[in-house]
């Protein structure tokens, strides 16, 4: 009989994303790993520290976007 290695693996997706996203992504996983997949849905845990690249895409969406004034032209 062989014995069998069982691995873990931890999926940190953005909390951006629908849940039909999410979905879409473990059941690409289930695919591709075959019949030995189990699953344990976590919820959404809090981070030791932000991701950097996360929190400035944030930041750059809540600043309020500035309105550019055309300037006119003038003929010489």
């Amino acid at each position: 009989m062989k014995f069998m290695r069982s691995y873990e693996l931890v999926l940190v997706l953005k909390t951006s994303l629908k849940e039909g996203d999410r979905k879409k992504i473990t059941g690409s996983l289930k695919d591709l790993i075959g019949k030995n997949f189990s699953e344990k849905e976590m919820g959404q845990l809090p981070l030791s520290y932000p991701i950097k690249k996360e929190v400035s895409k944030q930041k750059e969406e809540e600043k309020p976007k500035k309105k550019v004034a055309k300037k006119a032209k003038t003929k010489k």
